[in-house]
């Protein structure tokens, strides 16, 4: 029992110099991916607010997939991703490509953008597809309470990127 323990010390201790150094990289490479995304919003004129979609919808994990078929960084649906020039048939899924799929989306929230002024508008639009918010609209209707919570939690996410990045 005690050599069992002693070799599970030894295996945990061991990995936990690998785990960290595997960490580290992966928080490189998720600050690479905030400051591309940061980037490009800026270079489209949209607001650093869309910085914290990619931060709720996938925690900046470009291979991150949904239930509902959205996949990449930016939980993307197949429909969506082609409108805005996404190659995703059997044999490629642009989603996946954090650099593509960001160019895509950043069309995406332009167009929003165009469409509906408000920032907060052009969140629920992502989150919900633009007809879905056009016909709450025309019925004079209120967000439904997921997409305002959605819509804070884009905003609080938002804040917190933009703060580590300052």
């Amino acid at each position: 029992m005690i050599r069992v323990i002693l070799a599970l010390v030894i295996v945990l201790v061991g990995c936990s110099s690998v785990g960290r150094s595997c960490c580290q990289m992966r928080a490189t490479q998720r600050n690479d991916l905030v400051e591309f995304v940061r980037a490009e919003l800026e270079k489209a004129g949209l607001s650093l607010t869309f910085l914290g979609i990619p931060q709720v919808e996938s925690s900046f994990n470009p291979n991150a997939k949904g239930k509902d078929g959205s996949v990449g960084l930016w939980q993307l649906q197949p429909a969506t991703a082609r409108s805005f020039g996404l190659r995703v048939d059997n044999q490629v899924d642009e989603r996946l490509s954090p650099e593509k799929s960001t160019k895509a989306a950043v069309k995406f929230l332009k167009h929003l953008k165009n469409r509906f002024k408000s920032d907060e508008l052009v969140i629920a639009g992502y989150q919900l597809g633009e007809t879905k918010l056009l016909n709450i609209l025309k019925r004079g209707g209120k967000l439904p309470a997921q997409v305002e919570r959605y819509i804070q939690r884009v905003y609080l996410a938002s804040l917190r990127l933009s703060s580590r990045l300052a």
